[in-house]
């Protein structure tokens, strides 16, 4: 693995035994949005927020980059209080807050209690809201009418002013205080208390680093193998972006490819999609009689702006044929002879399916079919020695070749018309013969000479 933390502010590196850090733009995800009154604390549900935010930790800014901000505070789930939006809010730093749009959008409970809760005033005594409060943009313009009475300045995105950044582990708050007078209650009965309404904590979750983690992969020479190396990596939050940072060490080539909600797809490398959707394709080089052997890639994928490396290692099966040199005879009694190569001692045939071919002898021919070698004479049978070679081809391609040497005995001699092999002089196996028929027959044979 060889992590990188090359991230966040000093106390997450700390927290996380990497030393010190580099300033980096993360992304974050927002946890909770808590408002403060004398109530205590009130958390905004935010199953309807969609925003994306990132953290500066060189200026302590936390800005929304995308999606909307819907923080909704209730007494019940049908009663709500008032919802908190914003678009392109960044807070932090001490400083004012900024936003594209910002509003405190008033929900039912107002009415029960008669007051205007994102307006901050009630409504007197004939129980009516005779004033409107307008948000625009960042800004807020409160009207007031009749009997209505303020309580406090209107809600509006000054409350998010002051807030400062403090990192715990992978916990990231901002507040701008919570209000401490004593009692509790002038927090909120005090007119025009400048801590009326900004008792606000806004808490996001700071990435941990990716942890990528090695993997393994099975093949074969000559075949794609397509492996999700991401599947077993901690830590990571989309989109990640993954890149090869070591090529294979056997000649291979490497894909990424982005299997997303459309059909599997290269993605260039480096390529940034989800991590879910990553894949990488190994084809193994395609090295000549080769046997089984290990091919190592690395990756590295990044995670917001901390990355993380890992070994891939394939292994590549490959059976290699083995052509040993083998022998035949040819008898005296002559005739095509034929030898199952395969059953030579050490031979080895490869991947199946397999191909054997045979080269002519100088005294005779070749064929083949399947793994046997049939080999005939084409001429007269005298005796003597010949050869020709074979080769086993397997299905990846791989090959090797050996010899076969043929003896080729010599042939009987032929039988005369007496039924005796015929000789240039008679031999002892004839005179023994013959002395079983007795002398008279041997007589005979010499008057008629």
């Amino acid at each position: 693995m060889n992590r990188n933390t090359n991230a966040l502010a000093m106390a997450i590196a700390a927290s996380l035994g990497a030393g010190t850090a580099q300033a980096a733009v993360t992304t974050v995800t927002l946890q909770q949005y808590t408002t403060f009154s004398n109530n205590g604390p009130s958390n905004g549900n935010l199953s309807s927020t969609t925003a994306t935010w990132q953290y500066d930790d060189a200026t302590g800014i936390v800005t929304q980059t995308g999606g909307d901000l819907n923080a909704r505070f209730n007494t019940s789930p049908a009663t709500t209080l008032f919802r908190h939006t914003s678009t392109g809010l960044a807070i932090g730093a001490g400083g004012a807050a900024s936003a594209t749009t910002w509003s405190c959008i008033e929900g039912n409970f107002g009415g029960v209690v008669g007051a205007n809760l994102c307006g901050n005033y009630t409504f007197g005594a004939n129980f009516t809201d005779e004033s409107t409060v307008v948000y625009s943009g960042p800004s807020v313009t409160r009207t007031m009418g009749g009997d209505d009475a303020p309580l406090g300045p209107p809600q509006s995105l000054s409350d998010l002013d002051g807030m400062t950044a403090t990192v715990t582990g992978t916990s990231l708050v901002l507040t701008n205080g919570v209000c401490t007078l004593s009692p509790a209650s002038n927090c909120t009965t005090i007119a025009g208390n400048p801590l009326y309404n900004k008792g606000i904590r806004v808490t996001f979750q700071l990435p941990l680093p990716p942890d990528a983690v090695n993997d393994s992969a099975i093949t074969r020479v000559n075949t794609a193998v397509v492996i999700d190396a991401l599947a077993n990596d901690t830590s990571l939050v989309d989109p990640v972006t993954v890149s090869i940072s070591t090529p294979p060490d056997h000649g291979g080539a490497v894909v990424i490819t982005d299997n997303g909600a459309t059909a599997s797809q290269a993605c260039a490398d480096p390529c940034t999609a989800s991590a879910a959707s990553i894949r990488l394709t190994l084809t193994p080089s395609a090295v000549p009689n080769t046997a089984t052997y290990a091919e190592n890639f690395g990756y590295t994928v990044t995670s917001g702006s901390q990355s993380d490396s890992a070994t891939v290692a394939v292994t590549v099966n490959n059976a290699v044929p083995n052509a040993n040199n083998g022998s035949l005879t040819v008898p005296a009694s002559g005739g095509p002879q034929t030898l199952d190569v395969a059953a030579i001692t050490g031979n080895l045939m490869g991947d199946a399916p397999v191909t054997v071919t045979a080269t002519a002898g100088t005294l005779g021919t070749t064929s083949v079919s399947g793994t046997s070698v049939t080999y005939t004479l084409t001429g007269a049978q005298t005796g003597g020695s010949d050869s020709f070679g074979y080769t086993i081809t397997d299905a990846d391609g791989d090959s090797d070749s050996g010899t076969i040497s043929v003896t080729i005995a010599a042939p009987n001699p032929p039988f005369s018309s007496t039924g005796l092999r015929e000789d240039d002089g008679g031999s002892a196996l004839d005179w023994a013969i013959l002395s079983l028929f007795g002398g008279a027959a041997l007589g005979r044979r010499r008057r008629r000479a």
